[in-house]
């Protein structure tokens, strides 16, 4: 039975011969491109950050949707480029941009009242995981409460749960959840993640992110 997910690439530019500039256009054409070639990955969204959050300033967010997690054992995955000529003294893109990477499985879908296809503007990412609680603590508190305040907010479409397989980060909480909006303005970004956050029993780290770019399956399911 295949794993449908994602691989997840949060991240920020940390050498200065790297603009922003030349980061979009690294993934526009020539990443991206190259990630829709494989038989692996089928769609690609690319999103900027309308408010960072609490993880280190994260500004850039990659998500590649692939119809089976085991493509990421496979030699075609590790043959994608990572090194450019955009990029100066042959470097790869990992001397020059520091990633949180993810590989995650999905779980559910939610959808709201009057389903709609294709991707929302605004999106809502939430890494959750206990605190001072359990993970029957963060059920309870995700589906009994969180999830029904999200879904009031304002032209809300989605919403999509992950569990975690792989991070580059030791301290990754284990669940992700994706909240897809209409629309991507700062008013929105701040008052959904003002919604509730679960109290001393949940640890919840929050951004929100606005759609810049989208390739291949664009209207596939998150």
């Amino acid at each position: 039975m295949s794993r449908p997910g994602m691989l997840f690439a949060w991240s920020k530019i940390t050498s200065p011969s790297l603009t922003p500039d030349l980061l979009r256009k690294w993934y526009d054409m020539e990443h991206i491109p190259d990630i829709i070639r494989t038989s692996g990955f089928k769609s690609d969204f690319r999103y900027e950050a309308i408010s960072p959050g609490s993880v280190d300033g994260r500004s850039y967010l990659n998500i590649c949707i692939v119809d089976d997690l085991v493509f990421f054992d496979s030699d075609e995955f590790k043959a994608i480029p990572i090194k450019s000529e955009l990029f100066a003294e042959d470097k790869s893109i990992f001397d020059l941009v520091d990633f949180d990477l993810r590989y995650a499985e999905r779980v559910d879908v939610k959808t709201a009242s009057d389903p709609q296809t294709g991707r929302g503007r605004g999106l809502l990412i939430e890494s959750i995981g206990p605190a001072g609680g359990t993970t029957a603590d963060i059920e309870s508190w995700f589906e009994g409460r969180h999830l029904d305040s999200v879904q009031r907010v304002p032209g809300y479409r989605r919403t999509t749960r992950y569990n975690i397989t792989f991070s580059t980060r030791q301290d990754c909480p284990s669940c992700l959840a994706l909240h897809e909006f209409d629309s991507a303005d700062a008013d929105l970004a701040e008052a959904v993640r003002q919604n509730d956050r679960g109290g001393s029993a949940i640890r919840l780290e929050s951004a929100f992110f606005r759609l810049v770019n989208s390739q291949g399956e664009v209207d596939a399911s998150l």
